[in-house]
Formats: C-alpha cells, structure tokens, sequence
C-alpha cells in the first residue's frame, strides 16, 4: 500500500516535470518568435521544432528593417541554456551588401534585459558595393563583446583576400580591424541594434601587395549624420596607394598630388579631421566624410 502510494507520488512528479518542461520550450520558442519584430525581421512561413531538448525555429521569406532579405533564417538554442543561441541566414542581400552564408553565435546574459554579452559572426561569400566600386572576400570573421554595465562594445573582425574593381595593383588586400563602440543603450535581446554615441577606432590595417594603409580615429556623428572627429592616417607604398584611390574616384586628383608632396621614402603620416561632410588635410578637403551607422 505505501509502495503504491510512493509510486504514484514518483509518477505525479514525473508528470509535473514533463508539463514544466514542456512549458518551458513553449515559453522559450514563443520568445523567440515573439522578438523577432522587436529587432527588425518580418518573415513569412515559421517552422519550430527540436523538443524537448532544443528549440529550433525556421524563417522563412525574411525581410529586415533597412531593406535587407533572405530567403531563410534557421535559429538554434539548446532548452537548458537558451540564452545561447546560434543563427544561419544564407544569401542575405542588402543595398550591395551580399554573402552566400552567414553564421552568428551568441550569449546573452539570462537576467535583467537578456543583454549580450559577447557574439562572433562569420561569412562565406561576401560581395561589397559601394561608390560605384564592389569588391569581394571569401571569408569574414567578426567578434563582438559586451561590458557588463555599460553601454559599450569591443569589436575585432578579419577579412580574407579581397578582390574588386578596384586598383589591380592593390589586390588581393587583407583586413583587420579593432574597435571600441560607445552606445546608447546596452545591446539586448529585444534591441540588437542601439544607437551609437562614440567609435574609437584603435586601428584599421589593410595589407597590400606592396604597401600598407592603417587608420586610426575617434568619431561621432554630426547634425547632418556624417561621421566628424580626428583621424590619423598612415600609408606605406604611397604611390600605388594614391593612384589606386583617384582612379576608383575615393580621392581628388588635387589631393593625390597633395598626399604625393607629404611622402618620404614612399610613406606618409597624416592628421585628418574630419568635419562639414568631409575629410579635411589642414585647409584641404580629401573626399567625402562617412555616413555614421544608423541602427
């Protein structure tokens, strides 16, 4: 008789864990799905499932606040830690932007405003188009961490050979840049996308065959949305650097021969400011200044 009635309190239990359990996914993909309109994606068709040890939700026909779309997004997140989650979106197109594959992983923290901690992204396939120029990588590697009480973020990311329409001489380049991000609010998993107050570029190296550009700068954006601040430019093979530019039309020929006069030994070290939509050496504007990023 006790032995019955301990069986059935054992099986109650199990039972009730079963449905804890089971409510647990349903909150989990609910939340899921239920975020996605708070950071920017509209999609079509969902497909869930994975229980009762993951959830994994399907998009499909996905359509980004900025124009972006794709015809997928698979998202993965294990039901014990599902602040973890992982993402795959092949062919996303954006305003010239494409990649054949892209791949994020990231790990919120599982209190407060589930905001993130740290994230790392990598593309296959990538295709940039900008200024009437495009150029091309196999592979993109980012990785992004988050202050605990901040609203601040350290950014790393590393491209492979690229290739373009670009300075023939110059190619393939190689990328790498460090960067620390001053926002708004912290990033979160109902807004992956803050503003952003303050970028202090620690460097930006691009290396060439025969030469070598690193940038470093401290920017904010401006009342008209473009980036202004102080910059500090250094090139090594400078002539090649040069023509490279004016051809692709990222400089004026006034400035090449500028730029030209201020080398020794084939390499120069620059002062910029940028201001009023430009990119100014002293008194002489250099070319137009950079949309800051809107989120």
């Amino acid at each position: 008789m006790a032995m019955g009635a301990s069986m059935r309190r054992i099986l109650g239990l199990l039972a009730g864990l079963v449905v804890l359990w089971a409510g647990l996914w349903g909150i989990i993909a609910l939340g899921l799905a239920t975020f996605l309109p708070h950071m920017g994606i509209h999609t079509g068709a969902r497909q869930l499932d994975g229980f009762p040890t993951e959830v994994n939700l399907t998009l499909t026909d996905l359509r980004l606040t900025g124009g972006a779309s794709a015809p997928a997004l698979h998202l993965h997140a294990p039901l014990y830690k599902p602040w973890h989650i992982s993402a795959q979106m092949p062919n996303l197109t954006w305003q010239g932007t494409a990649w054949e594959s892209g791949a994020l992983d990231a790990q919120f923290r599982p209190w407060g405003q589930i905001a993130l901690r740290q994230a790392q992204f990598a593309s296959t396939g990538l295709t940039l188009k900008r200024w009437g120029q495009s150029a091309q990588t196999p592979s993109l590697t980012a990785q992004l961490s988050a202050a605990n009480h901040e609203n601040a973020a350290h950014i790393t990311l590393e491209t492979g050979p690229i290739t373009g329409t670009w300075g023939a001489d110059l190619q393939p380049a190689r990328a790498r840049l460090q960067a620390d991000l001053r926002l708004n609010a912290p990033i979160t998993l109902r807004d992956m996308a803050p503003s952003i107050a303050e970028i202090t570029l620690h460097h930006l190296i691009i290396d060439l065959p025969n030469a070598q550009i690193e940038l470093g700068a401290t920017l904010r954006a401006d009342s008209a949305g473009y980036a202004e601040g102080q910059a500090n430019l250094r090139i090594t093979g400078l002539e090649q650097v040069l023509k490279a530019l004016s051809q692709a039309g990222f400089i004026t020929a006034q400035a090449q021969g500028l730029l030209a006069q201020s080398a020794q030994s084939g390499s120069a070290t620059l002062p910029l400011r940028l201001q009023f939509g430009q990119v100014w050496l002293g008194f002489i504007p250099l070319g137009p200044a950079p949309l800051w990023p809107k989120p």
